[in-house]
């Protein structure tokens, strides 16, 4: 039994050793009136417009996104595979379809290449956007996000500690790392900090 164990974990540390993980990406780019967001994963950037969530990136997602399963299955045919009844990509069982790095994927179909969404910001209509990995959108939707956004002190490091703690206390599975901005109109802890002063 623990010669079994034994070789077991020594199997186990020979698969790890033979994976070259990657991770996923998003950047946004502010310039002047537009914002440029390019996304590799399944991390996603949520635009706060009249009040309403509008995606400006697409999720990455073997499981979730049908278009990229096509792109997958048309480019490298008996790629995709269910693992517990969930969409993967190749041996190495990868979540996503595009991703820096996870290079033993790359003949999958996983590729890099980022998806690029440019939009117009309009100051009387668009005030913050947000940005995370999956490990929050796993289990805080958009507008839930966007309704957290403004119900915090509007600061965007304590905005973005709030998502990430109600991820952690809704359990999420994944890493998570969020990023809020503010892109018009006043931040309350300004005003709380003026108004403390005197």
């Amino acid at each position: 039994e623990a010669l079994k164990a034994k070789e077991m974990s020594v199997s186990k540390s020979a698969q790890q050793g033979a994976r070259n993980p990657g991770c996923t990406a998003i950047v946004g780019l502010l310039w002047g009136d537009r914002l440029c967001v390019a996304n590799a994963g399944d991390c996603r950037a949520v635009l706060s417009r009249n009040g309403h969530p509008l995606a400006l990136s697409t999720d990455h997602s073997a499981e979730t996104n049908e278009a990229e399963r096509t792109r997958i299955e048309n480019a490298h045919p008996g790629s995709l595979r269910q693992h517990n009844g969930v969409w993967r990509v190749g041996d190495a069982g990868v979540a996503v379809t595009r991703a820096i790095g996870d290079v033993d994927a790359k003949a999958f179909g996983v590729v890099a290449t980022p998806e690029i969404v440019e939009t117009t910001l309009n100051a009387e209509s668009d005030d913050c956007v947000v940005m995370a990995c999956d490990g929050l959108w796993d289990v805080v939707n958009n507008d839930e996000s966007l309704a957290m956004v403004k119900d915090t002190v509007k600061e965007p490091s304590m905005c973005a500690k709030r998502l990430g703690s109600e991820a952690l206390t809704r359990l999420s599975g994944d890493n998570i790392t969020v990023l809020v901005g503010f892109l018009s109109g006043d931040r309350t802890c300004e005003e709380v900090s003026w108004a403390r002063a005197f």
